[in-house]
């Protein structure tokens, strides 16, 4: 919305230079030229501006994985499917082979924004089964098994679901999306910056700029997500492809 008006604000200066004699009489033609040429570029930065932050959402990767601190899987909302033993799950709105009655755990199912028909047949646990992740089976001999979904932290380094701009992340991952290699947080070179001054982000990770080595970070809440200064002097700084843990 901000540089929406940002927008609209210089197309109205703007006209005003070209329409309104009494501005234009004001500045030579070579001014007016290089002003138009100033609004463009700063226009062209915008929407370069806001490419990055929709290409790095097109970049993001889910990763089917439970989060190590979800014991039994009740904020789990991924689309694993099979059971332990390679059955199929039943849909859960579904009453064949196997009646049941799991969508009157209405806040479970609140609580993942989702109900029996939106998710689908995938691995869920509305009922708090101590064991875990599990699903009815689209075969009528077995009624029920548990679910074979890996614990995050077993798996890739990724970004927790809701986490949207990896305020939480602590992993390793250090290269942009286009592949370039991240600088270090506490080197000034190639690229100068103060980013160690975000005392709090740094505290609630328990690290700082040394401790955080080159590692995808964003201290300064871009809306796009995590992001590094680049080892690229001629590219100051990328958002990064971590995959969100489902």
């Amino acid at each position: 919305m901000k540089a929406f008006i940002l927008v609209v604000s210089v197309f109205i200066v703007l006209a005003c230079l070209l329409f309104d004699p009494a501005v234009a009489d004001q500045m030579s033609f070579r001014e007016l030229f290089l002003y138009r040429k100033r609004v463009q570029q700063e226009m062209a930065r915008k929407q370069a501006a806001k490419n990055a932050v929709a290409e790095a959402a097109a970049a993001v990767v889910r990763i089917e994985c439970q989060a190590s601190d979800d014991a039994i899987g009740q904020a789990y909302s991924g689309s694993v499917a099979v059971t332990v033993t390679g059955k199929q799950c039943q849909d859960w709105k579904a009453q064949t082979p196997h009646k049941h009655s799991q969508g009157r755990f209405t806040a479970y199912w609140n609580n993942l924004g989702e109900d029996v028909t939106s998710a689908s047949n995938y691995c869920r646990n509305p009922d708090a089964t101590s064991g875990g992740l599990w699903c009815y089976t689209a075969e009528s001999k077995t009624r029920w098994e548990y679910c074979d979904v890996p614990s995050c932290a077993a798996t890739e380094d990724c970004q927790a679901s809701d986490d949207s701009i990896g305020q939480k992340y602590s992993g390793s991952i250090a290269v942009t999306k286009s592949g370039k290699t991240c600088q270090n947080w506490d080197a000034q070179t190639p690229h100068k910056h103060s980013q160690g001054r975000f005392t709090a982000y740094w505290n609630n990770l328990g690290e700082d700029v040394t401790s955080a080595s080159n590692y995808c970070r964003n201290p300064d809440d871009t809306t796009g997500g995590l992001w590094c200064y680049t080892t690229d002097s001629n590219k100051r700084w990328e958002f990064c492809a971590v995959p969100i843990c489902a």
